[in-house]
């Protein structure tokens, strides 16, 4: 579970990976789209509910959440997390951990 204060403004992150079926080697998805959604609890992310994120660093893809300038502001609560990378044609969507704000 990753905690962050309501008062607070921090990326929120979480590694991303993908490998070679065939070899096992890793694959640079570092152009690949990654967004992330926050959904209520056994609830599964729909349109309207993904946000731009961004590769923070090679293979770590984050968002800024919280009530400064530019972070995204959830209420007080807990979310599932989730992060999806889209690449033509597919779309890969993780259910990532438990997002409490406090």
């Amino acid at each position: 579970m990753k905690l962050v204060r309501a008062v607070s403004t921090e990326f929120v992150e979480c590694a991303v990976k993908s490998f070679n079926p065939a070899t096992s080697a890793p694959i640079d998805i570092s152009a690949d789209v990654v967004q992330v959604a926050f959904t209520a609890p056994g609830v599964d992310p729909v349109a309207g509910d993904w946000q731009t994120a961004t590769w923070t660093y090679p293979g770590i893809a984050g968002i800024l959440v919280g009530s400064g300038t530019g972070g995204l502001v959830l209420a007080k609560g807990d979310y599932d997390w989730y992060v999806r990378v889209m690449d033509n044609p597919e779309e890969t969507v993780t259910l990532v951990d438990t997002l409490r704000i406090i």
